[in-house]
């Protein structure tokens, strides 16, 4: 998202980027109209602050972070579009065909489906484009990405009518390529390939299962802390079964492995059709993987697959840009070195920031389990430089995970 703020305060919007707990209380409460306010998505329980901001006149956006890989339109709707929020989105970003096709069985109207794709992809296209023979045969590191939070929480569910992300049928299935996918690390060491692993498990997926199965083997990680596009910055070979992150790993030249032991229907499961149009292998059998990972860390050249023009609108170029273009067209009135909000703003989120340190004290003291969830959850981000001068625009970083755009 800071490839979006930063385009945004080009074009002469003062841009606010927060987390979302953050930004939720601030659109509630202070009074912001006509301000441009985008939602990292729209889940069940969204309306109870997505209503205050409508009432603030704030014109509303929203992401649908987990709109790219559903095929399951039950499981869909339930989780990810409460019908009352409907009439007050005035535009959610899709990222391709298909996710604007569940959005239309959801019940939003055309105007509100805006064909943009992701900015999660950006950075990668940029890589792309600056740097295009960019040689990865050097890197050294195996990547096994586990996509398994429903199958294998973090967090204690609920209730049992709390399926998480998923049917009863997606959570059985995907225990079983999961079960299949934990002695892969022990596997690759038994073949004498002496690479890095690291086992990269969804932020919300618990680590014990892939710890355990990972004890006592030489050079093997178990994390997911750091930002996926520095690992793989360094990563050779991504093992996957239907994970995003293949995208981001095709878009960085990397190999990219599909693993698929079992068949997965879909619905529920995630398109193979989709995830394999970035696969440079696709396997069945561990041993196919091994003759894979053999290859001697073969360079690649970066080539688009055009079975992706089916999912994802326009992968080559950036996100970013068609967001502004159409924020710019819709709302004319561009802020600019806006002092006033600038102060309301600055002054407000101190208070805000404290009350969300007393409650992290309070969950670290009492709630360890939920406290373990959400630091794993959140992952590190690097600290912000407290001041940047850019020629459009000065970035001022105001906390660990506040930062504001101010357009000259």
């Amino acid at each position: 998202k800071e490839i979006l703020s930063k385009y945004l305060a080009e074009e002469g919007y003062l841009v606010l980027l927060a987390h979302k707990s953050i930004i939720r209380v601030l659109v509630s409460y202070l009074p912001l109209k006509d301000q441009i306010y985008i939602e990292k998505g729209n889940r069940f329980g969204s309306y109870k602050y997505l209503s205050k901001a409508k009432k603030n006149k704030l014109n509303i956006y929203s992401f649908d972070e987990e709109g790219l890989m559903q095929t399951d339109f039950d499981t869909f709707l339930k989780r990810n579009h409460d019908k009352k929020t409907l009439e007050i989105i005035d535009g959610i970003f899709s990222w391709g065909p298909t996710h604007s096709s569940l959005l239309r069985k959801s019940g939003y109207k055309e105007k509100q489906i805006l064909k943009t794709g992701n900015t999660r992809f950006d950075h990668y296209v940029n890589l792309i484009k600056n740097k295009p023979n960019e040689d990865y045969s050097k890197n050294e590191i195996i990547l096994i990405c586990s996509r398994f939070a429903s199958a294998n929480p973090n967090k204690k569910i609920k209730s049992n009518k709390d399926k998480r992300d998923g049917s009863d049928k997606y959570i059985e299935d995907s225990k079983k390529i999961l079960n299949l996918m934990i002695p892969l690390p022990n596997i690759i060491r038994e073949a004498k390939i002496k690479n890095k692993i690291i086992v990269r498990p969804h932020p919300s997926e618990s680590k014990n299962l892939w710890i355990k199965a990972c004890k006592g083997l030489d050079n093997v990680i178990v994390t997911c802390d750091e930002p996926i596009n520095d690992v793989l910055l360094r990563t050779s070979y991504l093992i996957h079964n239907r994970c995003t992150t293949a995208i981001e790993a095709y878009l960085s030249n990397i190999n990219v492995i599909s693993y698929e032991p079992i068949t997965l229907p879909s619905p529920p499961h995630p398109d193979k059709e989709f995830t394999n149009a970035f696969a440079n292998y696709v396997c069945k059998s561990n041993s196919e993987i091994l003759d894979c990972l053999k290859l001697n860390n073969q360079k690649k050249q970066y080539k688009y697959n055009k079975k992706i023009d089916r999912f994802i609108y326009n992968l080559n170029e950036l996100s970013s840009l068609k967001i502004v273009k159409i924020l710019s067209k819709r709302h004319k009135y561009i802020i600019n070195n806006n002092l006033i909000l600038v102060i309301l703003i600055i002054f407000s989120l101190p208070i805000v920031v404290f009350h969300h340190k007393l409650y992290k004290i309070f969950y670290k003291l009492f709630r360890v389990k939920y406290y373990n969830y959400l630091k794993q959850k959140n992952g590190k981000i690097k600290s912000n430089s407290f001041l940047k001068i850019n020629k459009e625009f000065i970035q001022l970083g105001l906390f660990s995970r506040i930062t504001m755009f101010i357009p000259k």
